[in-house]
């Protein structure tokens, strides 16, 4: 009976042993399992960084090369235009050439008058093409244009508003057809307004009048805070402030 308890109390010692080295090795394994799950969290968001700082990069790449597309478009752009200025420039020099040359010519005083108002077309064709046309290959605005006084005093007005940013209102009254002398005249009056009025006035109004013969352009400028801006008119022209009759 004796042996029987003493076997079993050694059984019972050897298992409660065992059960303590499997309980150890259990935590060892435990800890591992914690070790590996922790290297594996932080090898998972070492690849996540990874690949955010991969596609940062890729978006950077792109940008960079968009921005280079970009600045070779916009240089080509610009050569392509200072092309299209010295082209129209030239051809104007040597339309002007042709025209001087026919000034010089004893002429009356309508086929003069008539002259430089083919030479104030030509200025206001160029006007166009370099400040105002999207395609400036395009036909000039005068080939089909039923009003030519009107087509040129409206592309002095709209590269104002190109170049200079410059806020006018325009308008007309009458439809009269106007002589080449008081065109060439009132369209070198409205170029010498637009000009003044795109660097000094925040907004402005400009009613052209055809009545008869005569040509009457009114001119009221504002500065940003509503206040009156003066603007000058050629002395001989100006009937009133800010109104020019050109008769």
């Amino acid at each position: 009976m004796i042996a029987v308890v003493i076997t079993c109390a050694v059984v019972v010692a050897a298992l409660v042993v065992a059960n303590l080295r499997l309980r150890s090795r259990i935590d060892v394994v435990t800890d591992l399992g914690r070790v590996v799950a922790d290297e594996r969290d932080a090898a998972r968001a070492e690849a996540a960084t990874a690949v955010d700082a991969a596609a940062l990069a890729r978006k950077q790449r792109d940008e960079a090369l968009e921005r280079g597309h970009r600045s070779r478009r916009d240089a080509a752009e610009v050569a392509n235009r200072l092309s299209a200025e010295s082209a129209a420039r030239a051809a104007l020099e040597s339309e002007l050439g042709e025209l001087r040359a026919a000034v010089d010519e004893p002429r009356g005083p309508d086929e003069l008058a008539e002259v430089l108002w083919g030479l104030s077309l030509r200025q206001a064709e160029v006007t166009w093409r370099v400040s105002v046309a999207v395609d400036r290959e395009a036909a000039s605005p005068f080939a089909d244009a039923d009003d030519p006084f009107r087509t040129a005093i409206e592309i002095e007005v709209d590269a104002a508003r190109e170049e200079a940013g410059a806020d006018i209102e325009l308008s007309w009254v009458g439809t009269a057809d106007v002589g080449h002398a008081h065109a060439v005249v009132a369209l070198a009056v409205v170029r010498d307004v637009v000009h003044a009025v795109g660097t000094t006035a925040d907004r402005t109004t400009l009613v052209v009048s055809r009545l008869g013969d005569a040509v009457e352009l009114v001119v009221d400028s504002f500065d940003a805070e509503g206040r009156p801006v003066a603007v000058p008119l050629p002395d001989g022209l100006e009937s009133a402030p800010g109104r020019a009759r050109i008769v």
